[in-house]
């Protein structure tokens, strides 16, 4: 934080310092967009002109961040398919992980070809009585998938 904000805090014009400390955030988080886009290592942005890139990765920077994602991570596991954004299997993971939760995965095949047809998460949640990580049942004490 910069000395600015810290001066206008103690002031108690929290509010002007935290418009402040956004307007820094933005800047900060604009020429990290630029870098990345100029960089051509982000297959996101490849086919995309300079601005277009510019503005995707700002746009995926700034959605990582209202997600808690730091905007490196949000490069490579912040996507745009169709207009929406998505986010990868690896960065969900990462956070169920991170709140508690683990899982087991149950594989389902088809009979005839044996390929895989479906694939479910059994989500287990952290019990401290217990120390381990449990089922996560729903109200009836079937387990949520």
């Amino acid at each position: 934080m910069n000395v600015r904000v810290q001066v206008l805090r103690r002031l108690g014009v929290d509010q002007i310092a935290e418009t402040v400390a956004e307007g820094q955030r933005f800047e900060y988080e604009y020429r990290l967009a630029q870098t990345f886009a100029r960089s051509g290592e982000f297959d996101n942005l490849n086919g995309k002109t300079g601005d277009q890139a510019v503005y995707t990765a700002m746009s995926v920077i700034q959605i990582g961040r209202y997600w808690g994602v730091n905007p490196s991570d949000s490069m490579v596991h912040i996507r745009f398919e169709k207009g929406k954004p998505c986010v990868s299997n690896e960065l969900i993971a990462a956070k169920l992980q991170a709140a508690g939760w683990e899982w087991d995965v149950k594989w389902s095949k088809d009979a005839r070809t044996h390929r895989v047809t479906r694939c479910d998460l059994l989500l287990k949640k952290w019990d401290e009585k217990l120390r381990k990580h449990v089922p996560f049942t729903d109200m009836e004490g079937a387990q949520v998938v």
